[in-house]
């Protein structure tokens, strides 16, 4: 039977399986969105849209705000940082490889690594997509 688990500002989780979640194109959310999508533009409300976001397993999230107010369900969400992404070296290798190939009459865009790497990245999920993670407490 599942156990009722309620974090707390502060409290890392490691992600045992891949997150899919839809990252909304809001200015909160700007760091995680540029690091998968550079130079895409981000607005200030909320009605903007979103994009699909990965989080590999083994990303360590930590908790960094939580939101849940009475009447307003559809805001409730929780804002996380990423503490460390477990492929984040080899997506900054891997961007690199690509600056060198051709598409059509010019080169592809090159794009710094550290927009590749998602550690450092702060952004917010709704509540009902954050409780489709499958992770474990990390103990500090």
């Amino acid at each position: 039977m599942p156990q009722l688990y309620v974090p707390s500002i502060g409290d890392d989780i490691e992600l045992l399986s891949a997150w899919e979640f839809p990252l909304y194109l809001e200015y909160r959310n700007a760091t995680l969105i540029n690091r998968i999508r550079p130079n895409m533009k981000v607005g200030y409300g909320g009605g903007d849209g979103s994009i699909i976001a990965v989080l590999e397993k083994g990303t360590i999230l930590r908790v960094s705000r939580i939101y849940i107010r009475s009447g307003k369900s559809e805001w409730d969400s929780i804002t996380f940082n990423i503490v460390s992404a477990p492929k984040d070296k080899k997506r900054a290798k891997l961007q690199k490889a690509r600056a060198s190939q051709w598409v059509g009459p010019d080169k592809v865009k090159v794009v710094p690594e550290d927009e590749q790497k998602f550690k450092g990245a702060r952004f917010w999920a709704k509540l009902a997509d954050v409780n489709d993670i499958k992770y474990k407490k990390v103990e500090k």
